[in-house]
């Protein structure tokens, strides 16, 4: 038994696929989703993706996922599939993000240090992926 998997972003669909499970990093905690399950709307948090009946692992960011009858639905700012992950562009990212937080101060706008957590754990799940 499978359902339609999709991870979208502004740009466009990454992925869509059939699945016949898929793990999503949810804000609190991983969570899975089998056929047949009740639909809900769950926050997402930088983190990979994992999912049966298809290929690889998807590296995502903060957004949201949709779940409902035959159909998971992952909206998020950014993805990219583990085999198309830069890991050197990653690594990077990683580093500058480690490094404006390191030198944020109590005048650090909240706005700019969220913005800065979600490119620092949305670089470490594109390297994790590409393990």
């Amino acid at each position: 038994m499978a359902f339609e998997l999709s991870i979208v972003t502004p740009a466009g669909p990454v992925l869509d696929s059939s699945a016949e499970w898929v793990v999503v990093p949810g804000a609190e905690g991983e969570f899975g989703v089998l056929e047949g399950h009740e639909s809900f709307l769950a926050p997402v948090q930088p983190g990979v993706v994992r999912h049966g009946g298809g290929s690889g692992r998807v590296a995502v960011s903060s957004g949201f996922a949709e779940v409902s009858a035959g159909r998971v639905t992952i909206l998020v700012r950014s993805a990219v599939r583990s085999d198309q992950v830069d890991r050197h562009a990653a690594q990077a990212e990683l580093e500058r993000a480690r490094e404006a937080l390191r030198y944020a101060t109590h005048e650090t706008p909240e706005v700019e240090l969220e913005r800065l957590r979600d490119a620092l754990a949305t670089a470490e799940a594109q390297l994790c992926a590409s393990e």
